[in-house]
């Protein structure tokens, strides 16, 4: 329990909300990021890496977005070549059914 969690004596909502994961490794990570750094300004130091970071989120999400649409059409790709595949067997088993009664 920190300092503040002692005077108040329980979690502080403050606190809780930003000990989600979402939130607390992104700011530690910025934290850790600037202290290695050592930045002359490290509050746009910070700032500049939590907008990359927003960035960052950004073009993964587009990225996943655009492998699932692929899955997708690679999937209903697979499904017609099946389809087709198994009309064509069709059509063969026909012929020779056609061929084996005339013969």
């Amino acid at each position: 329990m920190s300092n503040l969690e002692n005077l108040l004596g329980r979690e502080h909502p403050d606190i809780k909300y930003l000990r989600q994961d979402k939130i607390s490794l992104v700011l530690s990570k910025a934290l850790s990021e600037t202290y290695l750094e050592q930045p002359n300004d490290p509050i746009q130091f910070f700032a500049k890496y939590l907008l990359n970071h927003v960035n960052q989120q950004k073009i993964a999400e587009q990225e996943q977005c655009k492998f699932n649409e692929v899955r997708a059409i690679r999937t209903a790709y697979s499904k017609v070549c099946a389809e087709k595949k198994e009309e064509e067997e069709k059509v063969v088993a026909a012929k020779l059914t056609v061929e084996e009664k005339k013969a």
